[in-house]
C-alpha cells in the first residue's frame, strides 16, 4: 500500500472508532466533540483522495467540511442546547453497554458486507469503515430519545455516506456534493427550530413529547 492509501485507511478507521464511541455516549458535549473530530478526519480523507485522483474540487469539499461540520454545526448545536436549557445528559431507549455491544455486532456486519460487495478498484478498509459508520449512525438515530442525539446520529450517517462515496469513486460529482451540504444545513435548521419549540412547550427535547406539539 502507498503512504496515501495507508493514510486513508487510518482516517477511515479513526472515523469508525469515533462512531463506535459515540454509540454509547450519553453526554451532549462529548458527542459533539467526537463528531467534530470525526468530521475533521473526513476532511483529511477528502484531501488524501484529492492527491490520489488529482481532483481539485475535493480540496474545496474538504474546506466546506471543516467550515460546516467541524465548526458551524457543532458550535450551533451547543449554543442551541445552552439557549434552550436542554439537559447535558441525553436519553436513550437502551443502556450504554447494550448499545456498545450492538455497535460491535454492526462492525462485524460491515466487515463481512464490505468483503462480499467490494467493487473493483475500491478500498476495502475504507469501504468497510463507511458501512460501519452508516450502521452505527442509524443505531444512534433509532436508539436515542432526544432530538440532539438523533440529530447527531443523522450527521454521523451522512459522514458514512460521504466516506462510502470516496471509497467507491474517490469523489462524487461536485454539484452532488454541494447539494448534500445544503440538505445537511436544512436538516440542521429544522432540528434547531423543533428543539426550541419542544423545549418551550414541554421543557424537554425528548421526541416522545413531540406528539403534544400537534395538539
Amino acid at each position: 500500500m502507498t503512504p496515501i492509501a495507508i493514510a486513508m485507511t487510518v482516517f477511515a478507521g479513526g472515523m469508525f472508532f469515533l462512531a463506535f464511541l459515540m454509540s454509547s455516549r450519553m453526554r451532549l458535549g462529548s458527542l459533539v466533540t467526537a463528531f467534530r473530530v470525526q468530521s475533521a478526519l473526513l476532511a483529511l480523507l477528502a484531501i488524501a483522495a484529492a492527491f490520489v485522483t488529482g481532483e481539485f474540487q475535493l480540496f474545496i469539499v474538504a474546506g466546506l467540511i471543516v467550515l460546516i461540520k467541524v465548526w458551524f454545526i457543532p458550535s450551533f448545536l451547543l449554543r442551541a442546547a445552552r439557549v434552550s436549557g436542554a439537559s447535558e445528559r441525553l436519553q436513550s431507549y437502551a443502556r450504554p453497554a447494550t448499545l456498545s455491544f450492538v455497535a460491535a455486532c454492526l462492525a462485524i456486519v460491515a466487515l463481512v458486507g464490505a468483503r462480499g460487495l467490494l467493487p473493483v478498484g475500491a478500498d476495502y478498509f475504507v469501504l468497510a469503515a463507511s458501512f460501519g459508520i452508516v450502521l452505527v449512525g442509524l443505531l444512534m438515530l433509532v436508539s436515542r430519545k432526544d432530538m440532539f442525539g438523533e440529530g447527531i446520529g443523522f450527521f454521523v450517517m451522512e459522514n458514512g455516506i460521504f466516506t462510502f462515496g470516496l471509497a467507491l469513486t474517490h469523489g462524487m460529482p461536485f454539484l452532488f456534493e454541494i447539494g448534500s451540504f445544503f440538505d445537511l444545513l436544512a436538516f440542521f435548521i429544522l432540528i434547531t427550530v423543533f428543539t426550541h419549540r419542544a423545549q418551550d412547550e414541554n421543557a424537554s427535547v425528548a421526541t416522545d413529547d413531540l406528539r403534544t406539539l400537534t395538539d
